[in-house]
């Protein structure tokens, strides 16, 4: 794999859809030493976080390439990092509690907070101006700005991913094998037991109206669409061969990709079930997204202990690589 900089620096150039790419922590992975590794990639693909080996976190701008500095940064062990929508903010969390939210335009610490049941995972509502961490035993909504407590849900097992819905009116959180989807407001509380021991990954429809999520495991990368109405229906649409770390639902809904830590990535149409297209690549796959108008699919590989994180992209009608290209 090329250096990160100058493989994202030339692959956002020559394709501007990347701009249009969904912030989300992108994977995480645990050494031996039981520091974790975690990476993150804002919206418009130009900025990357990541919580390294030693607890170092590096926040990179590469359009032009350059470092941000983080004032009151300390080393972490990680588990989880998240970028606002806007990429205004982003947030890192320990996994004994300690979130910390910066403003990247000034790399001022603008928030600390402490969440007592640890932090797993982290999510920006669509406007951030409230983060969702998921523990152990529960998950919080937190005010950016105040640093107060929203609202709480408690939960079995350990919450490893969560998603706001485009309106922010809705939270799906995946803790063990059960599925989660919360109205905001409290009025609503929703749960599915999935075909999977553990939810590796929790994504939302454009519309709010389907929760798709992903298991983990070898031979449990099982992909699951929830409908979400008075109660949680659900269906199987298909099985990946090992834990899918990366969903992503086309502009229009109309479809759903789907990627696995051995880099087979699936799509299939939302409506019917049935599988369009099946992508390979002998990498790490850890986050995908569409572009604006639907016609590619975009990947971000997982960290490893050599290398950085990098960018792919797909052409979806012909299933070329487009960043191979030139």
């Amino acid at each position: 794999m090329k250096i990160l900089g100058a493989v994202l620096k030339r692959t956002v150039m020559a394709l501007p859809f990347l701009a249009a790419a969904t912030p989300t922590c992108l994977s995480q992975s645990v050494s031996p030493d039981e520091y974790v590794r975690a990476v993150a990639l804002n919206a418009n693909g130009t900025i990357l976080a990541e919580v390294n080996l030693d607890g170092s976190l590096t926040v990179t701008e590469t359009l032009p390439k350059k470092k941000i500095q983080l004032d009151g940064f300390k080393p972490i062990r990680a588990f989880a990092l998240a970028f606002s929508p806007n990429g205004q903010f982003l947030a890192s969390a320990e996994t004994q509690g300690k979130i910390q939210v910066w403003n990247l335009s000034t790399g001022s610490l603008v928030r600390t907070i402490v969440q007592t049941a640890g932090v797993w995972s982290l999510t920006f509502d669509a406007k951030g101006n409230r983060l969702a961490a998921g523990g152990h035993g529960l998950v919080e909504i937190w005010d950016v700005n105040s640093g107060n407590e929203i609202r709480k849900w408690p939960i079995k097992g350990t919450c490893l991913r969560l998603s706001f819905d485009q309106s922010s009116q809705w939270l799906a959180a995946g803790a063990e094998g059960v599925l989660h989807v919360w109205n905001v407001d409290g009025s609503k509380s929703l749960e599915g037991k999935a075909h999977t021991f553990i939810i590796a990954s929790v994504a939302f429809s454009p519309n709010g109206d389907l929760v798709a999520t992903g298991g983990m495991g070898l031979n449990d990368g099982t992909v699951q669409l929830w409908r979400v109405g008075q109660a949680l229906s659900e269906s199987t649409v298909g099985k990946l061969p090992n834990t899918v770390e990366a969903l992503t639902f086309s502009p229009d809904g109309a479809s759903l990709a789907a990627g696995c830590t051995n880099g087979t990535v699936k799509l299939w149409s939302t409506s019917d079930g049935q599988e369009l297209r099946t992508l390979a690549t002998d990498d790490y796959i850890a986050a995908l997204a569409f572009s604006s108008d639907g016609h590619t699919l975009i990947g971000a590989t997982g960290p490893n202990l050599s290398e950085r994180s990098g960018p792919l992209a797909w052409n979806i009608q012909t299933g070329q690589r487009l960043d191979e290209s030139g």
